[in-house]
């Protein structure tokens, strides 16, 4: 089992990196999109909100975690060559969602923390361990714009992430070209 990147396929800490990522990233992408159809009209809606909006936040703080490891590793550790048949736009498109995701990853959950800080509500991760606020005091302009932006950035973060995932399962289902397989843990055993 190699650590590092090869010129055929990631390396095992890459995929655990992704592996762990998606796991943190999906629960808290699809929170926010639940928490987005709740209406005031809905009975126990507070309550609902309250219950799961810890969990989108510890979620989306794992992510920060994470990014901050992978990003580094990403730089450090070049990525394996992209199949010949894609042409040099497909590939350029590639890399730009790709980077994409990263800046995604970086921004949505220090949006998120500034905003909860900037209104001096509580965030406890696991719903348990209070956090630090970012700011001394409460501004609530700032907290406004900041959600703003998060929830635009957060609906565009699902749509890539859709693409994304829709894009794996075509290179392996439809173009069969290994493109996938790089990054399963498996992918490590010689192909049959």
């Amino acid at each position: 089992m190699n650590w590092r990147n090869s010129s055929e396929r990631y390396g095992s800490v890459a995929k655990w990196l992704h592996g762990m990522t998606a796991l943190c990233m999906l629960p808290a992408l699809g929170i926010a999109a639940f928490l987005d159809t709740l209406h005031e009209d809905v009975p126990g809606d507070p309550a609902i909100y309250f219950a799961w909006m810890p969990w989108h936040k510890t979620f989306g703080f794992l992510v920060l975690c994470l990014i901050v490891l992978r990003l580094p590793w990403a730089l450090a550790n070049p990525k394996p060559a992209m199949p010949d048949a894609m042409t040099r736009w497909q590939q350029s498109l590639a890399q730009a969602a790709h980077w994409s995701l990263y800046g995604l990853m970086l921004l949505l959950p220090a949006l998120g923390w500034l905003g909860t800080s900037a209104q001096q509500s509580s965030f406890k991760l696991f719903d348990r361990i209070p956090m630090p606020y970012l700011l001394a005091e409460k501004n609530q302009n700032l907290s406004d714009l900041t959600y703003e932006i998060h929830v635009g950035l957060g609906w565009t973060a699902m749509t890539l992430v859709a693409v994304h995932i829709g894009a794996a399962l075509w290179h392996h289902y439809v173009w069969k070209d290994g493109l996938l397989r790089r990054m399963w843990i498996e992918a490590d055993a010689p192909d049959t």
